[in-house]
């Protein structure tokens, strides 16, 4: 192209750039903890891009926004946008109502679960400073030891060259956000940094339902020689939010906004909020240094304090403190095996985490200031894993590893006598895959694995009996996953797409019974008991095609099939009926413009099925779908990109409820979220 300049003038030119899809020799990912290619991967894995986790019009407080996009994922919000957030994969994580169990959430290879394998709120997380999430679909225990029913990998960017970013966002319900971060190299580029920081507040949708956020995240990476790379990771979140509680049918169809009178106290005729309070650090120190040309070693330590702050439930407070720490280590060696490639992993994992938890009397009760409950509790888990990735042949990857666990609780009543006896659990996990590269841009994959999930180290406190009450469960054992799966992926001209195909059954699974107190003592309590299986199949699919060189569609569909085989507990039988919480038919569809001049925008249409809301399947959560719309205008002023946006949010104003309470009591499921809602705001860079 020749470009013809006059004398006096100010010439300018437009490019227009084609997004090309890569290659899969060109994407490696980091989840499945080899760092192989992902054709080589004979496993169901999902990228999220930065563009999409950072787009512009993203509120970026919730995890949420970014995983909607995922085939295989169930991803709700519980409060609009808030932390109280829960992500299901293939029905692991389905019952949660907040937090993390049942899967592994990792940030910069941190895991946000503990020892135990639980995690609480979705919070501390920096998605304005997220650059790529990878998703690991199917049991992972193989990899991650206890439970790993699907692994969600966040990695935060990585500094360079002096950059500064500024965003500023309003929008409905007393919504406000500010967002800062820098970028930055040092000592001729060998440290490169990155820091953040943020500040959120929220009215909330409904009443009771505000919450606010303040805190920092920051990234450093020293190279001191060609061999070695430190990365230290430090952030601190400090959160405070109320709790609605569920609400009726009734009263979500009529009152959407109101909140649950039955989950609040009152003192003096006056209603007392919900409001809670907690502050978590997170650090993290991770060192590689390349052994030779065919051997890398790497460690990784990370220390996250904890506490809840007079979190209330109805007459009482919950006070707890916790730690999470623990040590990585990784050796990888890509060295030949005779005329095949090989890449050998090994590692070993080491986690613990002391809980200290307190209940006291809420000011202006009977009991205010006294102290009702008192436990001391820790897990400790250690695991050893090999995993062998063998080039059979130019196009064939057979992939075999195994996996060591133990998880250890202990337990102390310190309110009571009681028999605390510590419990163990002790798991080997293998894992079999075949890829198969049909060529350099398509591939095909088969896999069988398994995985287990302990119970979490509060379910443990009581034991199925009636005398069982703050007796250690000796009983209960994990819940199993054994999965066998097929899939390809690929890229096809300007297109790119995935698909899997999967069989699961879970064994032993646990349900909580009720037992009654033996006389004099009255009333019930619970306990776990292995009594359900589960029958799972399923379809995940996903593409992206580009339609022009400023217009692409992407798209992901979600079928699921799952089934209680056996569910045998007390009097209850619900042997046939359709686990709770995952809809059969999930969709998402986005249709994403990127201008010559600066104008970009997109639609997203969301699209759930219904589902049930109990084991008993006499509730159910009614069909939803949502429209988004989002458009931005980035114009370059002197030596800053300004970027002023938009979006609309639920632009139908559906009545829905994302995150319903799972087998709650007196019908109270659902947690109604907005009608129509919007973010506008402005985002600088320089």
């Amino acid at each position: 192209m020749t470009v013809d300049v006059v004398n006096g003038t100010d010439p300018s030119v437009n490019f227009v750039l084609t997004a090309v899809p890569s290659t899969l020799a060109q994407v490696v990912i980091s989840a499945n903890r080899t760092g192989q290619e992902l054709a080589k991967v004979p496993a169901s894995v999902s990228l999220v891009s930065q563009e999409v986790i950072q787009g512009v019009g993203r509120r970026n407080t919730s995890i949420e926004e970014a995983l909607r996009t995922v085939p295989g994922l169930v991803v709700r919000d519980q409060l609009g946008g808030a932390s109280r957030a829960t992500i299901a994969i293939r029905g692991a994580g389905s019952s949660n109502s907040f937090g993390v169990r049942s899967i592994r959430l990792m940030i910069d290879g941190i895991p946000k679960n503990n020892a135990g394998g639980s995690g609480q709120d979705l919070a501390n997380l920096d998605m304005s400073s997220i650059s790529g999430i990878e998703v690991l679909r199917g049991p992972a225990s193989t990899l991650y030891g206890n439970q790993a029913g699907g692994v969600v990998s966040m990695t935060s960017e990585t500094g360079g060259p002096d950059r500064r970013q500024l965003q500023v966002l309003a929008g409905s319900f007393g919504f406000a956000r500010v967002h800062a971060k820098a970028t930055g190299e040092a000592f001729d580029g060998n440290v490169s940094y990155l820091v953040s920081v943020w500040r959120t507040q929220q009215d909330g949708y409904r009443d009771n339902s505000n919450f606010d956020q303040t805190g920092f995240s920051s990234k450093f990476v020293y190279r001191p020689d060609a061999k070695s790379t430190v990365t230290g990771v430090m952030s601190y979140d400090n959160l405070g939010q109320d709790v609605s509680g569920g609400l009726t049918i009734d009263e979500m169809r009529a009152t959407p906004r109101i909140a649950d009178s039955t989950s609040f106290t009152r003192v003096g005729g006056v209603r007392l909020n919900n409001f809670g309070r907690f502050d978590e650090f997170r650090f993290g120190l991770n060192v590689a240094r390349s052994l030779s040309e065919t051997e890398q070693i790497e460690t990784q330590i990370f220390y996250v304090p904890r506490a809840i702050h007079e979190a209330p439930a109805l007459t009482q407070f919950l006070q707890q403190s916790f730690l999470n720490r623990g040590i990585t280590m990784r050796l990888l060696s890509t060295r030949r095996l005779g005329s095949m490639g090989s890449r050998f992993t090994t590692g070993v994992d080491l986690h613990d985490t002391p809980i200290q938890t307190t209940t006291t009397g809420r000011p202006g009760t009977a009991a205010a200031g006294t102290a009702i409950s008192a436990f001391d509790e820790q897990a400790t888990s250690v695991g050893v894993y090999v995993l062998e990735e063998l080039e059979l042949g130019p196009a064939v990857t057979l992939t075999a590893g195994a996996r060591y666990d133990n998880i250890r609780f202990k337990q102390q009543n310190k309110m009571r006598a009681a028999q605390t006896e510590p419990r163990t659990f002790t798991r080997v996990t293998p894992k079999l895959g075949l890829t198969y590269r049909i060529s350099q841009t398509l591939s095909a994959y088969a896999n069988f694995s398994e995985s287990f999930e302990s119970p979490v180290i509060g379910q443990l406190r009581n034991s199925p009996r009636t005398d069982g009450e703050f007796v250690t469960n000796q009983v209960v054992k994990p819940l199993s996953i054994r999965t066998f799966e097929v899939g390809t992926r690929g890229v096809v001209g300007r297109g790119s797409f995935e698909l899997a195909v999967f069989s699961q059954r879970v064994s032993d699974q646990a349900v909580n019974v009720n037992f009654v107190r033996p006389a004099p003592a009255t009333g019930q309590f619970g306990a776990l008991v292995n009594a359900a299986e589960v029958k799972q199949q399923g379809i995940e699919a996903g593409a992206k095609y580009a339609l022009t060189g400023s217009l692409s569609l992407a798209g992901t569909y979600t079928y699921s099939d799952f089934t209680y085989a056996r569910y045998e507990a007390g009097a209850n039988d619900f042997g046939g009926n359709e686990l709770p919480g995952i809809p059969k038919h999930n969709g998402f569809l986005e249709l994403r413009y990127q201008g010559a001049r600066g104008l970009s925008g997109g639609v997203e249409v969301q699209s759930v099925g219904k589902f049930f809301l109990n084991d008993a399947n006499t509730a159910e959560n009614p069909a939803y779908r949502l429209v988004n719309l989002r458009a931005a205008w980035t114009r370059r002023v002197g030596r800053t990109d300004v970027a002023p946006f938009v979006a609309v949010n639920n632009l139908f104003s559906e009545k829905y409820s994302s995150q319903p309470q799972i087998n709650a009591g007196a019908g109270r499921f659902f947690n109604p979220l907005p009608g129509v809602n919007y973010v506008a705001g402005i985002r600088l860079n320089w």
